[in-house]
Order: C-alpha cells, then structure tokens, then sequence
C-alpha cells in the first residue's frame, strides 16, 4: 500500500515499480513437528528477500497453511 503511494506520487515509471515489488529470493523449506497426538507432519515455510543490496536482507519466515508461493 505504502509503496503504492509513494510510486503515483513520484511519477516511478510501471517497470521500476514492477522491479521493486518482486522478490530478489525465494528460499522454500520444510519443517517437521510433531503434533499432541504422536504425528508428525511436515510444513512448508518460504522466506522472501526483496533486496540484497545490503546484507543481511530483511524479512522473516512465514509458518502457516494459508500462504504459498
């Protein structure tokens, strides 16, 4: 939404704010817990990195079933 915003109001051309909002990284992973009950199930978890200009990239891992690529 805020960079949204920012784009209209600094007249950005569409390809640079297509560059912007893509992700430079996508790094997909599993996790196995165990339940209450005894199971195990395995989860997927991703983590996006919008920019490596500077290092470490900003962001966080995601764990839920709601989210995908």
């Amino acid at each position: 939404m805020f960079i949204k915003r920012a784009a209209e109001k600094a007249d950005m051309p569409k390809d640079l704010y297509e560059l912007i909002l893509s992700c430079a990284n996508v790094v997909r992973f599993n996790i196995p817990l165990q339940m209450d009950n005894g199971d195990v199930k395995t989860i997927a978890c991703y983590r996006a990195q919008h920019s490596t200009h500077m290092l470490p990239t900003k962001g966080g891992t995601r764990y839920s079933e709601d989210i995908d690529l």
